[in-house]
């Protein structure tokens, strides 16, 4: 398998190199538990995107408030643990457009 990276020295291409998945997934799981992501949680993604990164991005941030308002009574954690994370450019189409948000 050959391998590109802007980030060689990233944990997950490191581990990768060495072939240690045992490695990875101890050190994964207890960065996941302390995050509070999945497999210790669940993730909702909402997209929004448009022809014009501006556009996008001013319609993630009133969702992003509106999600907070009326899930969390305008706090960005609830009592359950609930977190409204972003917005934020979306991860997926950062390399290619940077057009969702």
């Amino acid at each position: 398998m050959l391998v590109q990276t802007i980030a060689p020295d990233a944990r997950a291409i490191s581990y990768a190199a060495r072939h240690d998945s045992d490695g990875f997934l101890e050190g994964e799981l207890q960065r996941r538990e302390a995050l509070s992501y999945p497999p210790f949680s669940h993730l909702i993604r909402v997209v929004c995107s448009a022809e014009r990164a501006d556009r996008a991005r001013a319609a993630a941030r009133p969702c992003a408030r509106r999600f907070s308002a009326q899930v969390r009574g305008g706090e960005t954690v609830d009592r359950d643990g609930a977190t409204v994370l972003g917005p934020a450019s979306c991860f997926a189409c950062a390399a290619a457009s940077a057009r969702c948000w």
